[in-house]
């Protein structure tokens, strides 16, 4: 067990975060720029050497001062928001300032240090292969908006069609771009390399779901299956009380591992293969089409979890079977 003198939370903006150490009601400000990381650090240098900072979620504005205290040697959670705000509810503190957050942080920290995980930035394949994915669904997104703008009522007019037009080539070609930096990144690297040769020889995962599972589910193969399914958000919870047996549902895990799944389900249900015929024998035992399209689901993450697996200790290229 990890064991820690102070407890810093921290809740971050694009200008400025604020800080709360544990045990002290005052609070401190300052800039998110690097003045401002070196002027936390002066003042609290006794403090952090051998404390765990614990930093919110906040859109990326949070990397920077990750990467100044990692290069401290400072401990760092970087803490989900949905487990934060349901602990600083459970306190019954429903007010909302940012001075709030970070003493609210400060708290979870001391608290659940023992089971709280350190975080690196890293400059890895890893990290750049998750930074090309999340580029290319923020281009996706906005071309799908320029796209039903074009299919306005107006949008034939003269003056704005050329302009719908040029945008939306201009989204395709970075689209493209962002694509292709991520093929030779993953070609690049034996394991990557193989990972997604054998990702594609599953019914159901096409060019882009490959490239979103390895990079937002690089756990495949050194998890359990019960674990990989809880993680990826695909994983019935139990809904029991007394005599009465709920209904179970899925929640939680990575929204967009959870949608890279569906489409593969999707495609994967239509076909007459193994996978197939796993759904359509559920539809047939009465379960609702959603619900086996669920299953379908943790079925293909499964399956695929276990062939990494192998991949990995084998050292060899895994058939689908």
């Amino acid at each position: 067990m990890n064991k820690y003198t102070n407890f810093f939370g921290v809740d971050t903006a694009k200008s400025e975060f604020v800080t709360a150490l544990h045990g002290q009601k005052t609070t401190n400000s300052f800039a998110n720029a690097p003045e401002g990381f070196i002027a936390f650090a002066d003042q609290f240098q006794e403090q952090l050497e051998g404390g765990l900072v614990i930093i919110e979620t906040t859109g990326g504005y949070e990397w920077e001062l990750i990467a100044f205290l990692n290069g401290r040697g400072i401990a760092v959670h970087r803490a989900d928001t949905v487990k934060v705000k349901s602990f600083i509810k459970s306190l019954r503190r429903f007010g909302k300032t940012d001075a709030i957050d970070a003493r609210g942080l400060a708290m979870y920290g001391y608290e659940r240090h023992s089971s709280l995980t350190l975080f690196q930035v890293t400059e890895d394949k890893q990290f750049h292969l998750q930074l090309l994915m999340r580029r290319r669904d923020e281009l996706v997104n906005m071309r799908i908006q320029e796209l039903n703008r074009s299919q306005g009522p107006l949008s034939k007019l003269l003056p704005i069609a050329s302009s719908f037009s040029n945008i939306l080539a201009a989204f395709d070609s970075e689209i493209d771009i962002v694509e292709k930096a991520m093929q030779v990144l993953i070609e690049s690297d034996p394991i990557y390399d193989e990972k997604k040769k054998l990702m594609l020889r599953m019914p159901g995962i096409g060019e882009i779901t490959a490239n979103k599972l390895l990079a937002l589910v690089p756990e495949l193969g050194t998890m359990t299956r019960r674990g990989i399914a809880s993680i990826s958000g695909v994983a019935p919870h139990p809904y029991d009380s007394g005599k009465i047996n709920g209904y179970r549902r899925t929640r939680g895990g990575r929204p967009d591992v959870k949608k890279a799944l569906f489409m593969a389900a999707m495609a994967a249900c239509r076909t007459k293969g193994k996978l197939g015929d796993y759904y359509r024998k559920l539809l047939e035992r009465g379960k609702k089409g959603k619900v086996a399209l669920v299953a379908l689901m943790r079925k293909i993450l499964v399956i695929l979890n276990g062939q990494m697996r192998n991949l990995l200790t084998k050292g060899g290229t895994v058939l689908l079977v």
